[in-house]
C-alpha cells in the first residue's frame, strides 16, 4: 500500500491533495506515518509549469471556477482489471436485490384476493423481512458507493427493472434481449464508479437510467 501525496504550489497559496488505496492511511498524521514505515511518495506540481494543467486559458479556468480537484482525482485511475472487479460485484448487489425484490409479489397476491373478496391474512413477516434486508443492502452499498442517495437509486433502479420485467415484458423479442441491455448499461455505471474512483458517480447514475429507459420504451 502506498499514499500519493500532490500538491501545486502558486504565489502565497499551497494546495494539498492526498490519496491512498487504503482509506485508514489517510487518517494518520505524518509522524505516525514515518513510525509505521509508510511509504509515501510527494509528487510537486505547479500550474503555472507543468503542461497537464493546459494552456493558459485552461489553467484560468481551473484557477478562478473549476479547482484543481477534479483534474487530480481524475488524473488517478485504477488499473483496467477493475472492469472486472466492477462486473463480480454489479452482479452480486444485483442478485442479492432481484431476489429481496421477488418477494413482493405477494402484493400482486394481495390484490388478487381483493378482487375476489377472499379472507386475506397480512404477510407481516415476510414484509418486515424484505424491508430490513433492503434496510441491510442500503447499509452495505452506501460503503461500496460512499453515497447513500447513490446507493438508495440503484436499489429503485433494480427494483423498477425487476418489475418491468414481470409485467412489461410479454414478447419473445423483449424477454430474450431487454435484460441483455439492462445490466450492459447497469454495468457501465459500476465499470465508470470503480474506474473513476467514484468521480461524477450521480451524472453517471442518471446517464445508465436513461439509456435503460430508452431500452424499456424500445422493447
Amino acid at each position: 500500500s502506498f499514499s500519493d501525496t500532490a500538491s501545486k504550489v502558486w504565489p502565497q497559496e499551497e494546495y494539498i491533495v492526498e490519496y491512498s488505496l487504503e482509506y485508514g492511511f489517510l487518517r494518520l498524521s505524518q509522524s505516525t506515518r514515518q513510525r509505521l514505515n509508510i511509504p509515501v511518495m510527494v509528487v510537486t506540481l505547479d500550474p503555472t509549469r507543468d503542461l497537464c494543467f493546459g494552456d493558459r486559458f485552461s489553467r484560468f479556468l481551473l484557477d478562478e471556477f473549476l479547482g484543481y480537484d477534479d483534474i487530480l482525482m481524475s488524473s488517478v485511475k485504477m488499473a483496467r482489471t477493475s472492469y472486472l472487479a466492477a462486473f463480480v460485484i454489479m452482479v452480486i448487489l444485483s442478485s442479492m436485490l432481484l431476489r429481496y425484490s421477488h418477494h413482493q409479489i405477494f402484493i400482486v397476491d394481495l390484490l388478487q384476493m381483493l378482487e375476489m373478496n377472499m379472507s386475506i391474512a397480512f404477510p407481516a413477516a415476510p414484509l418486515l423481512t424484505v424491508i430490513l434486508a433492503l434496510v441491510g443492502m442500503e447499509a452495505i452499498m452506501s460503503e461500496f458507493f460512499n453515497d447513500t442517495t447513490t446507493a438508495f437509486y440503484i436499489i429503485l433502479i433494480v427494483w423498477l427493472a425487476d418489475q418491468y420485467d414481470a409485467f412489461c415484458c410479454h414478447t419473445n423479442t423483449s424477454k430474450r434481449h431487454w435484460l441483455r441491455f439492462f445490466y450492459l448499461y447497469h454495468f457501465a455505471f459500476y465499470a465508470y464508479h470503480y474506474r473513476f474512483n467514484g468521480q461524477y458517480s450521480s451524472l453517471a447514475l442518471v446517464t445508465s437510467w436513461l439509456f435503460i429507459q430508452h431500452s424499456m420504451i424500445y422493447f
